[in-house]
């Protein structure tokens, strides 16, 4: 093949940018001589000294000519066209002039050829302006074939060669449009500045992101930090799983706690990822706040349908967080403290444009504000504390263009304990009686990586990770008893936990402007702590002292491996198909699952995109519990050959389409999930694990589904923004040997859920927000009555008749009413001051629960058995009654 096809090409590029220059740009209508020295150094410099002293512009890419560097050179009475062809000669650049316009750029080349025509490939990253943090989600668009940055801010886009508009777009980022001379391959890093905050003279911008109908995922919502941080507080504290709870399809589970349940799964089915690692109790204070502190993050998303086949593990949801990575030109932070809790973040450079920070940490002080007046309460009480502490510190180091490494660390710790002292005074003079009883509870989670990032190529991105995770709960409780004639002492104390070590290479692959591959290989060495516990008493005169101790340990190796394909059908139809592979060892038994994920979408005439999704899961923990809400001192245990993975399949599929210029999305999605070896205690069984592997026989497992309709609206810019949505669902269960083997209602399988969350800037210095939920009631398992029993005592005795038989709770079937519906609405306030000094002051005023709805946190059975042989009455115990909350942040 000639060269003239290229040169062709090359031409008419070059005519296109220079169409794009100003009007007042210069003609050259002839060669003219020059005279002048060029002296040592980079081309661009010695080219611009050539046009000034010709007084002619020369139009380049100046990104293209850094590459090359110059000698000293004189020209005498030489024309400018050989001037430049002389330094040019040995470079792969060539001067073109064309309609009176001297262009220079790329030497024809075959970067890569389809059909004849050449292809160019661009790729690097985008960052923050003033931060040089790099961007997640941001959209890069050229000639109509668009992609977004990834997790790590990296994006590679392939499109045919020529001078081209570049258009990078983000919400919150003043869009960047560029003309590039793209005749090879260019890697090149942009810098985004964020939209000025005018709130005076208001002007609702259409969203610059891809709309929701041009997505292939579904079940994926993407959650801003800004709109994090401006939901309603509880407690002064900004959530980021209280906001997630406000989203359709996911529930709280009791009142005020920060358990999810998403689309009819349980609190374990849920993945929660903090830089790629794993957490395993994401919550502090028994789950009113979560573990993550909103000023260290960077980008949340989530899951709950049609998975990506690079997530595995979890059958119901992955909440994927990122943190920042830290300011690499200048130091900024912010502190804030609040009714609950104080929190502190920094972020800085280390050294400037190579090495950056981030620090922070978070105390709350509850036991400060509640110890001194404990006594006039419980006057029994002489030792009192409750807190909670976490601290991330991230490191992220520069090495090139190439190669970033990073290194992250969470740690978190709850603490709680209360002792007693109690003397009396009776029989004989001088005789007493003292009883001091200590109660200690405490959890934590420790998490770990190393991540390094590679750029192998202008369409080749790599991640590797080195990660850690450590969840560990232990509780102890000891007593004594001293009379004049005996001392008797028990202490008693369990320890459980889990604890992961593994590795994982991603890769990112962007052969093709339609598709976009990802794949990659993990392991995870876990090591489970169900119960180890031990047991020491001492009764004095009485008996011989007794020391017991029981442990238990378990390993499993978890290997993971993963391929998918966003593929770009034809502008109306892309697919992404996926395909996840996992491997799980322990205790002489593997399990292999081979899950396939699919999801894809076609537009439909009046632009309303049909999207449908299909993804199976299989998971291979499991959490003990006697309830569905997450508490610490849930077990974590592993499948094993008497217990089987749990296993899903979830079908979805729906409408979605964006309205008012693309600044309100719509969507309905419909799902089906079903779940196997879903497991609970078996009836009668005691919660806690003991000797060896007991806990194996004290479970069974079975069969449950969900399926629903979800209805959500969510409108992302403007001086008004937020969302509201509507649930109708269904969930159900059948365990072997639970409710006489019959289907059951799962304990929060609730029909209706509406939520709504808005957030409304008044003006440059007033924010408002609020926040309504309502639920239709649960499930309650209600005792209709009791018998005498004729056998043995059972575990769930009630009481002892007169005959000494132990009494029956007679039940017809488990949750077999439904009580009381549950709503709620909060509402907070800012009040913004920006300082000269460019600080940021917020007052914040939040009340949550404002109309002091007694919502329900539990029921027990009072006033004893009536005539018939029923309960008088339920009592409802409720803990979050109308609570407001103030604190001050300070940003800087």
């Amino acid at each position: 093949m000639s060269l003239l096809p290229f040169k062709t090409v090359i031409l008419v590029s070059f005519l296109s940018l220079v169409m794009a220059l100003p009007a007042n740009a210069q003609r050259v209508d002839h060669d003219p001589f020059i005279t002048c020295t060029i002296t040592k150094g980079n081309l661009a410099n010695a080219i611009q000294t050539l046009g000034k002293a010709a007084n002619v512009q020369i139009i380049f890419e100046r990104s293209l000519l850094d590459h090359y560097q110059v000698t000293d050179q004189t020209f005498t009475g030489t024309h400018l066209s050989v001037a430049i062809r002389q330094l040019l000669a040995s470079t792969q650049l060539q001067l073109v002039i064309r309609d009176g316009k001297l262009l220079i750029g790329p030497k024809p080349s075959k970067v890569g050829s389809q059909s004849g025509v050449i292809s160019a490939t661009l790729s690097g990253y985008v960052a923050d302006a003033s931060s040089g943090e790099r961007l997640v989600g941001v959209t890069i668009d050229i000639r109509g074939v668009a992609t977004t940055t990834n997790n790590y801010g990296y994006f590679s886009i392939t499109v045919p060669a020529g001078d081209t508009e570049i258009r990078i777009s983000m919400m919150g980022y003043q869009t960047l449009t560029e003309t590039l001379a793209l005749q090879q391959n260019i890697h090149r890093t942009f810098a985004m500045d964020r939209k000025a905050i005018v709130l005076d003279d208001i002007e609702v911008t259409a969203s610059t992101s891809p709309s929701i109908q041009q997505r292939t995922q579904m079940g994926n919502i993407n959650l801003s930090v800004e709109q994090i941080q401006s939901a309603p507080r509880f407690m002064g504290e900004a959530d980021v799983l209280k906001t997630v709870q406000l989203l359709p399809g996911i529930q709280q589970g009791s009142e005020g706690t920060s358990a999810l349940l998403v689309r009819g799964g349980s609190p374990d089915q849920n993945m929660f990822l903090l830089d790629g690692t794993p957490l395993y109790n994401p919550s502090h204070l028994l789950g009113v706040f979560s573990t993550f502190n909103t000023s260290t993050l960077k980008n949340v998303d989530l899951y709950k349908g049609a998975f990506p086949a690079r997530f595995g593990g979890r059958l119901s949801s992955v909440l994927d967080i990122t943190t920042k990575d830290g300011n690499l030109n200048e130091l900024h932070g912010d502190f804030s403290i609040g009714s609950m809790a104080s929190q502190f973040t920094l972020e800085g450079p280390l050294k400037k444009g190579k090495t950056s920070f981030v620090l922070s940490g978070r105390r709350t002080y509850a036991d400060l504000v509640v110890r001194p007046f404990m006594g006039k309460f419980e006057e029994d009480v002489d030792k009192f504390a409750v807190f909670f502490h976490d601290i991330n510190v991230k490191l992220h180091h520069k090495f090139s263009d190439d190669d970033r490494l990073f290194f992250s660390v969470y740690s978190g710790r709850d603490y709680f304990r209360a002792r007693t002292d109690y003397q009396s005074n009776h029989g004989p003079e001088g005789w007493y009686t003292r009883s001091q009883d200590d109660f200690r509870i405490g959890w934590g989670n420790h998490t770990g990586t190393i991540r390094w990032n590679h750029i192998f190529g202008p369409k080749l991105f790599a991640n590797v990770s080195l990660m850690g995770s450590q969840y560990r709960f232990n509780t102890a409780a000891a007593s004594e008893t001293t009379d004049p004639d005996n001392r008797s002492t028990s202490d008693n104390e369990l320890i459980s936990g889990i604890r992961d070590f593994g590795g994982k290479i991603d890769f990112d692959y962007r052969p093709h402007p339609a598709h976009a591959v990802k794949a990659g290989v993990g392991i995870i060495n876990h090591r489970f702590t169900p119960g180890s516990s031990s047991l020491s008493y001492d009764t004095g005169r009485s008996g011989a002292p007794v020391n017991v101790s029981l442990s238990t340990v378990l390993h499993g190796n978890e290997i993971n491996v993963y391929a998918e394909d966003e593929w770009q059908l034809s502008p109306r139809a892309s697919v992404n198909l996926g395909l996840h592979g996992s491997l799980f060892a322990t205790a002489g038994k593997t399990y292999g699952y081979v899950q396939p994920r699919i999801s894809g979408r076609v537009m439909l005439p009046g632009d309303v995109a049909f999207k449908v999704g299909y993804a199976q899961m299989a998971q291979y923990l499991h959490l003990l519990s006697n309830n569905t809400i997450s508490l610490p001192t849930d077990l974590w245990v592993p499948a094993t050959s008497r217990v089987k993975p749990q296993l899903a399949q979830q079908l979805s599929a729906g409408f979605a389409r964006s309205i008012a210029h693309n600044t309100v999305e719509l969507s309905v999605e419909g799902y089906y999930k079903n779940m196997d070896n879903v497991i609970e205690y078996k009836e009668g069984e005691l919660y806690f694990a003991t000797a060896g592997r007991d806990w194996e026989h004290k479970v069974t497992s079975g069969n449950g589904r969900a399926f629903g309709v979800e209805f959500f609206a969510h409108k992302k810019v403007g001086r008004l923004n937020g969302w509201a949505g509507y649930t109708w669902a269904k969930t159900d269960r059948k365990i072997e040997g639970v409710n006489f083997d019959r289907r059951f209602p799962y304990k929060y399988d609730r029909r209706h859920e509406f939520k709504a969350l808005a957030i409304y800037k008044l003006s440059k210095g007033i924010h408002i927000s609020g926040s309504w939920v309502y639920q239709s009631a649960t499930p309650f398992t209600l005792v209709l009555g009791e018998y005498e029993g004729i056998s043995d005592p059972i575990p769930y005795g009630y009481g002892t008749g007169a005959a000494g038989n132990k009494r029956v709770p007679l039940v017809n079937s488990r949750n077999n009413i439904r009580l009381e519906d549950y709503h709620r609405l909060d509402i907070s306030i800012d009040f913004v001051k920006i300082k000269r000094n460019g600080n940021q002051r917020i007052w914040n005023f939040s009340v949550y629960n404002v109309y002091n709805r007694q919502n329900p946190f539990t029921y027990y059975p009072d006033g004893g058995i009536a005539g018939g042989g029923q309960y008088q009455e339920l009592t409802r115990v409720t803990l979050l009654p109308i609570l407001p909350s103030i604190s001050y942040i300070l940003k800087f």
